[in-house]
């Protein structure tokens, strides 16, 4: 976490653990590779060319590097100026890149709560996950306007975050002095 060095900006990058919708991502690229690699065994053996299954792990190693970015990946908030930027940040040959989703000007939040459960957001139209784990105690959600639909955005928490919301926003209740990240 980084502050800037000012009284109005943090910011908080975690990586998604492996659980939840997340481990079921995981699970049908890897059975992907698998049936990928099995296909292509197939074809050699209907082919006989069998010689040309010495190029498969090569292609398959091509295809993880082009697919697996797509479900490992970390998460980021960023509060700067009274406006939270959600969004992942992807790695690529060049390093690490911040790749902003969703962008909430926190005065025009409907809702600032923690989160614990499904059922504090059954009015809500679109959900944004940015969550660290489906079981993690940590979690806000803020509900806002977006196109006219009420959506929400769920996301880890830490202590400077939670008292710039309360300051920000008075729709912000029982977040602060609650025990969340750093």
């Amino acid at each position: 976490m980084s502050d800037y060095g000012s009284l109005t900006n943090t910011e908080y990058a975690y990586e998604q653990k492996n659980e939840g919708k997340v481990k079921l991502k995981r699970t049908l690229m890897i059975v992907g590779y698998v049936v990928y690699l099995l296909a292509f065994f197939i074809f050699c053996m209907a082919t006989k060319l069998l010689m040309l299954f010495a190029i498969g792990p090569l292609t398959l190693y091509i295809i993880f590097l082009c697919t697996w970015r797509l479900v490992k990946f970390d998460c980021y908030w960023e509060f700067s100026k009274g406006s939270l930027e959600i969004g992942k940040i992807k790695v690529n040959k060049n390093g690490r890149r911040k790749s902003p989703k969703l962008s909430i000007h926190i005065k025009d939040a409907l809702d600032i709560s923690v989160y614990e459960g499904a059922h504090q957001l059954a009015d809500v139209k679109r959900i944004y996950d940015y969550s660290e784990s489906p079981t993690s105690d940590k979690r806000i959600y803020i509900i806002f306007e977006e196109r006219g639909e009420r959506s929400a955005a769920i996301i880890e928490a830490t202590a400077r975050l939670a008292t710039l919301l309360t300051s920000f926003c008075d729709r912000a209740h029982d977040i602060k002095g609650k025990p969340f990240h750093g």
